[in-house]
């Protein structure tokens, strides 16, 4: 039989154990940003919609969820002091995107997921061990990355069907891209345009790299889908249409600000599932258990006043198969 005592008792643990509950702090969940870009490029790199989408499944800004973000400002050589700089900061996860941003994060912790935006061959570069089972701490989407190339080759040639060379601007120091030469090199031949390379990682090399590709008359240009190339994107546009070179992104925003097209990967679309591979995360699911998910929206962009100012006639075919026409 309880006693008074022992009834009392029990009652006022009932009464004070709700207001223990109560008191106790709501978890804050802090996520790293490794961007390669600036903080002016916060927009334009698309981040927002990340921190939109993670906000529709509930994780508000200031409220649950806190952000560190790091700026590598297109420079290569930061990446690593600033993924060190996050794991210092002690985030619960590290959001990237692009391989040489994914490098710089593994090899900065082994313990903090890294979910990636953007990255080419997680296996063969040896962030994961399969697709499917990724393993270790690092998952995300992969971007097709030879795939695409020869895609962009393809509209690029649709449009300057009298080119015979076409240049391709990689990040030499970008080893995922490396990887893929030889591959594009024989889907190129297949199209029968000579690939040039040409190569550059800063605004800088920039004006050298163009020079070169002046002087060897080449046709068009196909820019690599890399971060720090991305970040150029807008120099890259501006030197390109002064020179009359016609130009092949793997992004939008790089049409809007005046390249003549784009084709890739819907980076929006990426950027939404990459924040619900990190709600999954902090619902307590493993980076190496989360399959790396394969990109499934491309669209094709084309900017019609760049292509007046080039002096070329876009077919019709390929302006019906555009997602984005800007005018």
């Amino acid at each position: 039989m309880i006693t008074r005592r022992e009834l009392l008792a029990t009652l006022g643990a009932g009464l004070v154990a709700p207001a223990i509950c109560w008191s106790q702090p709501r978890k804050v969940w802090r996520i790293g940003v490794l961007s390669s870009g600036s903080p002016a490029s916060w927009d334009r790199d698309l981040w927002g919609i990340f921190v939109i989408q993670l906000s529709n499944l509930g994780y508000v800004e200031r409220s649950n969820v806190m952000f560190e973000r790091r700026f590598a400002n297109s420079k290569w050589e930061d990446f690593a002091v600033l993924a060190a700089d996050l794991v210092n900061s002690n985030v619960d996860v590290i959001v990237t995107r692009g391989t040489p941003a994914v490098q710089a994060a593994k090899l900065a912790t082994e313990r903090i997921p890294i979910v990636s935006a953007s990255f080419s061959d997680p296996v063969g570069s040896g962030f994961a061990q399969s697709l499917a089972r990724p393993g270790g701490n690092i998952t995300g989407l992969s971007n097709l990355g030879e795939e695409l190339y020869a895609k962009r080759l393809e509209s690029l040639a649709s449009v300057l069907p009298k080119a015979n060379r076409v240049a391709w601007l990689i990040n030499p120091a970008n080893s995922a891209t490396m990887s893929l030469i030889p591959g594009f090199m024989q889907a190129a031949a297949k199209t029968g345009k000579r690939i040039t390379i040409s190569k550059a990682n800063t605004e800088e090399e920039l004006e050298g790299a163009f020079t070169v590709l002046a002087r060897e008359r080449v046709g068009g240009l196909i820019i690599s889908d890399d971060a720090i190339l991305n970040g150029l994107a807008p120099q890259i546009a501006a030197i390109a249409l002064r020179q009359k070179l016609p130009t092949a992104f793997a992004n939008a925003p790089a049409v809007e600000e005046g390249g003549l097209m784009s084709y890739g990967t819907d980076k929006a679309d990426m950027l939404r599932q990459t924040a619900v591979i990190v709600d999954k995360i902090f619902k307590g699911a493993k980076p190496g258990d989360l399959p790396i998910v394969q990109p499934t929206k491309f669209e094709l962009a084309i900017n019609m006043k760049t292509a007046k100012a080039l002096g070329i006639t876009i077919p019709k075919s390929v302006l019906l198969r555009a997602d984005r026409v800007i005018e």
